[in-house]
């Protein structure tokens, strides 16, 4: 497949002390569909009932349910009273009957449990651990860009010259409007001209897909596609947040709560942004040029009783 490249991310233009804009290639459905990791780890506890119902009123996918489902376990059995319920919250005979045939470590959660499910972080939808074990992804779409095994995460290096980002190969679920993304990389910081770019929001069409990218430089910027360019939305320097140096480890951090977006550099708050409408959708990576970095965890958890602000 083609990809078609777009100007994103102009700030980057004078990352590698070059004065040109740096480009991503387009977020299409091509892109995010190069390779899906698998979740290598669980989370402690089975998925209650309370869980798999704010799940499915959060918008997330029958398919996306169901493979938690298989790599938790459930904490219930699906007897005449928990069916009651599911249809009740509005889910359709598929998944029920998905979710009967799903393994079960348990009864029904008590009243207590219940309680918990309910909190502020319900179960994770991502959980990629980038380990020396883990589904290999795609390399990038740019030359020069490669990726390979290391012990604690996957190397990524982009040694290419060309004006581009190396998109790398990895495809997620759509993710709902409320939720936490969050990236673990160590190296972003051993050079001044390193790049990191999570992208968020993505659909089938690139238009109106979210770029948050962080510099060795301490630099952030949040854009969003349009028609042949990014739409700087957010761009700071001098962020203390961002852990420099050749060993440094660093998570980046996006909070989208309805139209809200929140940005975080190890659980630091760093701006936010109120977008026209509700943020939801893919997840893409992406390193500039001249960036070596180790990837070493990718998460997602929907958040629940967030909204945005008016």
């Amino acid at each position: 497949m083609q990809l078609i490249p777009m100007q994103l991310i102009p700030m980057l233009s004078g990352v590698a002390r070059r004065r040109r804009t740096v480009a991503i290639c387009a977020l299409t459905q091509c892109v995010l569909a190069l390779c899906a990791l698998a979740p290598l780890s669980a989370q402690s506890e089975a998925l209650s009932l309370t869980e798999v119902i704010s799940l499915h009123k959060q918008g997330v996918s029958a398919r996306q349910i169901l493979r938690n489902a298989e790599t938790y376990c459930l904490g219930f059995v699906v007897n005449d009273s928990v069916y009651s319920r599911l249809t009740a919250a509005g889910v359709d005979a598929n998944l029920i009957k998905g979710l009967s045939r799903s393994c079960s470590i348990g009864s029904v959660a008590p009243p207590q449990a219940a309680l918990v499910a309910s909190g502020p972080e319900l179960g994770l939808l991502i959980d990629e651990h980038f380990a020396a074990d883990s589904k290999m992804p795609a390399k990038g779409n740019v030359r020069g860009c490669t990726l390979e095994r290391a012990a604690k995460g996957i190397l990524a290096d982009n040694r290419s010259r060309e004006l581009g980002i190396c998109v790398l190969g990895y495809r997620s679920e759509n993710l709902p409007a409320q939720a936490k993304i969050e990236l673990a990389v160590s190296g972003l910081g051993a050079t001044r001209s390193s790049v990191m770019v999570l992208v968020f929001g993505a659909k089938n069409d690139e238009l109106g897909a979210y770029s948050f990218s962080v510099t060795g430089d301490r630099r952030i910027e949040l854009c969003q596609t349009s028609i042949g360019s990014c739409r700087r939305l957010v761009y700071l320097t001098k962020v203390d947040a961002i852990n420099v140096g050749r060993g440094a480890e660093n998570r980046v951090q996006v909070e989208t709560r309805g139209r809200e977006i929140i940005l975080s550099i190890n659980d630091v708050r760093v701006e936010r942004y109120v977008a026209d409408a509700d943020v939801s959708g893919s997840i893409a990576l992406g390193i500039g040029p001249g960036t070596r970095v180790l990837l070493t965890r990718l998460t997602a958890k929907p958040l629940a009783g967030s909204t945005a602000a008016r």
